[in-house]
């Protein structure tokens, strides 16, 4: 290539060079997934999700952006994101790219945690009266079980010591076992009872 200027004179013009300029696609959208870590109050849950993939037509300069339970925006280049200590119910995650051409469609998923269970309590109350073997007033043992599995049951008594033992199912056991004494309660399958007193 050549110029020429007003005098007349020609001369070399130095080569010039291409630059490829090219245009950034907005990302697709992003399909995260909730994996349950601990299901139970206070639970944790671990959300993933993949790259939307287009090459670096995409993904340069791409970052993503979350939101947990609605709970702001963050924006990270990793492709997880965790939370612990969440309470019993439906938690959820949004998530999409985004890079200089825009921001993707957003994907969402969601896990559940489980409430606490109730631990299991063995109620003593003072059933019937009646006299005691050997004279004085007893009462009778009545026993209500809450939040206990099914099946069997053993139940151990004390009157003063150790008053012997059992066997039932349900929830409900009237026995055939009275105490007088102060201090009275029972064991069930290894779950001691609230202390009465039976005297009269």
């Amino acid at each position: 290539m050549t110029a020429q200027n007003g005098g007349g004179k020609v001369g070399a013009i130095g080569t010039s060079n291409t630059v490829a300029i090219q245009d950034q696609t907005i990302p697709g959208k992003i399909n995260p997934t909730a994996t349950v870590i601990n299901d139970t109050d206070p639970g944790s849950i671990t959300f993933n999700w993949s790259s939307p993939g287009g090459g670096s037509a995409v993904t340069d300069n791409m970052e993503y952006v979350y939101s947990i339970d609605g709970a702001g925006g963050v924006a990270t280049t990793s492709t997880s994101a965790s939370r612990g200590g969440l309470s019993a119910g439906s938690h959820s995650i949004s998530v999409y790219a985004r890079n200089n051409a825009g921001n993707g469609q957003a994907g969402s998923a969601s896990a559940i945690i489980k409430a606490k269970p109730t631990p299991p309590q063995v109620v003593l109350k003072k059933g019937p009266y009646a006299t005691c073997q050997g004279g004085g007033g007893c009462y009778r043992y009545d026993v209500t079980l809450q939040n206990f599995g099914g099946g069997g049951h053993a139940i151990d008594f004390y009157c003063l010591s150790p008053f012997g033992s059992a066997t039932f199912s349900g929830n409900t056991y009237i026995s055939n076992k009275f105490c007088g004494y102060a201090d009275t309660y029972a064991t069930v399958d290894g779950i001691e009872s609230n202390h009465v007193d039976f005297r009269p």
